[in-house]
């Protein structure tokens, strides 16, 4: 099991796209360079697909990619430079259309070697699986065998012999498809059935849900994978286009659960692969989605596919062991003689090759501070030239621990941890360090102070592929990065956590590797529903409803976490529970899933904002025990946060501090007792928390727990905004934005242009460039212009060119983002982006400083959605963003930005 550097794997050498979709540095996305030419079109259901697509053809200026003739989605992806979202149903039979949008494949954050552990009882091979009770379930001999799961992803390398070692039928990956093509986006991907993974993290996904060696299992490693292919091995982007071709190819390939470790920052659940997703889910098939890693942004920054109604959008949870090397300890006590397996995580890139050396004991007790000073050295210590030293984890630095111990002439130093996550035990002092268990350390001192002596020979395990568990202290709590919810509209989200921090798992060329990411939470959650349908059987069962079954069942069971928004090296109890924005309804409980006789009908509640509070709810309770059954209600809130700023941004994780917020609740009372089979609606009535200050806008959540006379405990999650949501975020501009400048003048609020796009010196072009931040997440911007005299009362939506003194909606220069000024040697005028632009994210501090907000940037060349020029003349401009929950029909929900005319003039003659 050889790991290699992501570095050396992946280099992420440019895509379509600026930012990264998943990113860990705080370097969100931001818009425009995000979109593209492309439309997703979904057509009437009467509409001949393919004589339309025929006819679309033979348009100028309009060139159809795709057609889907799916019973989930019928319609084609069109790529067109003279039709924007206004004008697009002009094509004929269109019901509904999307831009199309480049999604950036997830970092991975750095390369982790596979740590170690070690107690004096064996350590057993590496699992993270009781921790979920996946490893009851497989003790029952259920492995999903019977099941084919999907996953949406860089494709996967089959020949890794973890994951079988080929590809077709009679393989474990025995189908799937490469979307995108090899090439792509250099040249025209040309599509084909060979799916190999060229970039690791479907290979990694893959494994999570379904390798299987002599020490590892995956959740489900019975089950057919089918892989599709949505990244080529160039750039770091894709299409979403791709992602929902491949999401239809899965459903009619008759895939049994679909998963997807990607997505772009969103929080709209109308989008096209949300609402794609969502009715393939209706047809039952379960569907997991990655929340994604942008939990360093705070609330109010989820994904995108991630949004679907139907979908189950998935949590990072830190896993509770750590995949560790093995070595041999032999312990020697009253004359017998011991040797079990151990394991530990080391310093430097190579494991210890020592063989059977003894190990001494500093100090013959367990505290805390051991070496911390040369004072708190024992006197009677001998040279340690010869021997492994035994160091208690704590109380200082390894590096004051190792410096105060080069008296002694310390050669190797094996430290115990103190409960702390096990970090590799590293400083600049080169000599070998080593870090074992908590329990190993004791239990060792225990031994020598009894009289006995204990060795240790790292010389015994070759075998590359084993790993073994150590505990991991900081395990089971949520990861920091985590994405918060909820959507924009106040939707919950996410649904559930998986593990997902410091996962170990398969990788290209028959290597292996530990990552984090919701990206490796998702495939988790997808091998539990494969062992849910290898149990109870699949849609030829249970019709559409299965998906809604185990999304149920999957959400009731969540076990909750403690509050936690740092990547904490030592777990601190705040008394606080995780909020369910954050983690869901908590840490996912597979034995649960499969063996709770109790089941609820509706497992979250959403209570809105305080002007649309939904206070009423319900859920049914059925008893499918063979005896009767007792139930009892507990409201279990969670933290509540303040998310406001003085900027206008909402607040980063980093500020973020655990409040009080308790809904008052009215729970049913008396007795709830049902006979076998028995259902019954238990009615549930909230008021938002009272006397918070609705200008720090104050989010609360937490769960309702129904538990059983049989042990059983179920939860329903619930989530509001104790303010008024569109009277917080009336303006949608902030931070003194927007603001309007040109290459040549670079000052604000200029008022004339000549749209001169001459090469050479920006100081010789003249264009406007728009400069903007959100306060909340936009679902549409528009940059329309108007002929002069134009008034607001006049407005209508949507504008139609010609009418009410419309002229046109503006263009914007796809890359400007990445340049400063628009260059003709390098560029394409051409290549534009129409207004309306859908679903911007809000703004956010860059890069993590107090630099100011992200900045929207928007190059306007001169041209209109329609393909023309504008003309020399005096023009009204209209730049406005919708607010949130905003009608668009209506002129008082848009924030408009006041602007005076502004004149075209001709071009300056040479």
């Amino acid at each position: 099991m050889r790991l290699l550097s992501i570095l050396q794997i992946l280099p992420l050498t440019g895509g379509a796209a600026a930012g990264s979709a998943f990113a860990r540095n705080d370097e969100p996305s931001l818009g425009v360079a995000d979109a593209t030419k492309q439309y997703i079109v979904e057509v009437e259901k009467a509409t001949d697909v393919d004589a339309l697509s025929e006819s679309l053809n033979a348009e100028d200026h309009v060139k159809v990619l795709k057609t889907y003739n799916s019973e989930v989605f019928r319609g084609l992806t069109i790529e067109t430079d003279v039709y924007n979202l206004d004008s697009i149903g002009q094509l004929g039979d269109v019901a509904r259309a999307w831009p199309a949008s480049v999604v950036e494949l997830p970092d991975l954050g750095p390369d982790v070697q596979p740590p170690s552990n070690a107690r004096l009882a064996a350590a057993a091979n590496y699992s993270i699986h009781s921790w979920t009770g996946v490893d009851k379930i497989h003790a029952t001999g259920n492995f999903g065998q019977g099941v084919k799961v999907a996953v949406v992803d860089t494709g996967v390398d089959y020949r890794h012999e973890a994951l079988g070692g080929g590809f077709g039928p009679g393989f474990k990956v025995s189908g799937g498809y490469d979307v995108v093509g090899d090439g792509w986006p250099i040249e025209d991907g040309v599509p084909d059935g060979d799916p190999l993974d060229g970039r690791g993290h479907g290979t990694h996904v893959a494994g999570i849900i379904a390798a299987q060696t002599d020490s590892f299992q995956g959740v489900a490693p019975g089950v057919d994978l089918l892989a599709y292919k949505v990244f080529s091995s160039i750039g770091s982007g894709t299409y979403d286009t791709y992602i929902i071709d491949a999401f239809i190819k899965a459903f009619d390939d008759g895939a049994d659960v679909i998963t997807c470790s990607i997505g772009v920052s969103g929080g709209w659940s109308n989008g096209p692969w949300a609402t794609i997703a969502s009715r393939i889910a209706q047809q039952g098939v379960i569907i997991t989605i990655a929340a994604a890693n942008d939990g360093a942004q705070g609330a109010f920054y989820a994904s995108s596919g991630s949004s679907g109604k139907e979908v189950l959008a998935v949590a990072s949870a830190e896993a509770g062991t750590y995949a560790a090397t093995p070595f041999q300890l032999t312990q020697t006590i009253n004359g017998e003689t011991i040797s079990i397996q151990s394991a530990y995580r080391y310093n430097g890139i190579n494991a210890w090759d020592i063989e059977d050396t003894p190990i001494h004991a500093l100090y013959l007790n367990t505290s805390s501070g051991q070496a911390c000073s040369p004072a708190s050295i024992p006197a009677d210590t001998p040279d340690l030239s010869n021997v492994i030293t035994l160091v208690r984890r704590g109380g200082c630095d390894y590096l004051d621990q190792e410096f105060n111990l080069r008296a002694f002439n310390v050669s190797r130093i094996m430290f115990y941890n103190d409960n702390s996550r096990p970090d590799h035990p590293s400083t600049w002092l080169s000599g070998p360090k080593a870090l074992v268990d908590a329990d190993v350390g004791e239990g060792i001192v225990e031994i020598i102070k009894a009289g006995g002596q204990v060795s240790a020979d790292f010389s015994k395990f070759k075998d590359a592929d084993w790993y073994v568990g150590m505990h991991n202290g900081v395990g089971n709590k949520p990861s920091e990065f985590t994405s918060w919810g909820g959507l924009n509209d106040m939707d919950l989200k996410p649904e559930v956590s998986a593990p997902g921090g410091n996962i170990l798992s398969t990788w290209l060329d028959g290597t292996w590797r530990v990552a984090s990411g919701t990206s490796m939470a998702c495939p988790y959650l997808a091998g539990i529903a494969a062992l849910f349908i290898s149990e109870f059987g699949g849609r030829d069962v249970h019709g559409p409803s299965l998906s809604r079954t185990f999304y149920n069942r999957v959400v009731a069971s969540g076990n909750s976490m403690p509050w936690s928004t740092v990547d904490a090296v030592a777990f601190q109890d705040t008394g606080f529970w995780a909020p369910t924005i954050q983690t869901g309804s908590g840490l996912v409980d597979a034995w649960k899933v499969l063996n709770y006789t109790s089941t609820l009908s509706t497992t979250k509640w959403v209570l809105n904002d305080t002007a649309h509070f939904d206070g009423q709810h319900s859920t049914v309770i059925a008893n499918n025990a063979n005896v009767d059954v007792e139930y009892g209600f507990l409201l279990q809130p969670a933290a509540g946060v303040e998310v406001a700023t003085t900027s206008g941004a909402l607040a980063k994780l980093k500020d973020y501090k655990p409040l009080k917020m308790i809904p008052n609740i009215t729970l049913p009372s008396g007795s709830f007792k049902l006979k076998p089979g028995e259902k019954r609606k238990a009615q549930f009535s909230f008021d938002y928390p009272r006397g918070l200050n609705e200008a720090k806008q104050p989010l609360y959540s937490g769960k309702v727990l129904i538990t059983s006379s049989l042990g059983e405990t179920l939860s329903v999650s619930y989530f509001g905004a104790a303010y008024n949501v569109k009277d917080q975020y009336k303006d949608m501009f902030i931070d003194n934005t927007p603001y309007i400048m040109s290459p040549s003048r670079n000052f604000p609020e200029k008022r004339n242009f000549t749209f001169d796009l001459s090469s050479g010196k920006p100081t010789s072009q003249d264009y406007p460039k728009v400069f903007t931040s959100f306060s909340f997440g936009c679902d549409e911007l528009r940059w329309d212009i108007y002929e002069s005299g134009w008034e607001e009362s006049r407005w209508s939506y949507p504008p139609v060119v010609g009418e009410n003194g419309y002229v046109g909606a503006a263009t914007a220069f796809r890359d400007s983002l990445r340049y400063t000024f628009f260059d003709s040697s390098i560029h394409d005028k051409e290549d534009t982006v129409a207004f309306p632009i859908r679903a911007l994210s809000r703004s956010v501090q860059s890069g993590g400083t107090s630099l100011g907000l992200d900045r929207h940037r928007f190059f306007w060349l001169g041209k209109l959605a329609n393909g023309t020029y504008i003309q020399p003349g005096i023009y009204k401009m209209r730049f406005a963003a919708l607010r949130p929950l905003g009608l668009r029909q209506d002129s008082n929900d848009w924030d408009v930005w006041e602007t005076p005319e502004i004149t075209v003039l001709p071009l300056p003659v040479d």
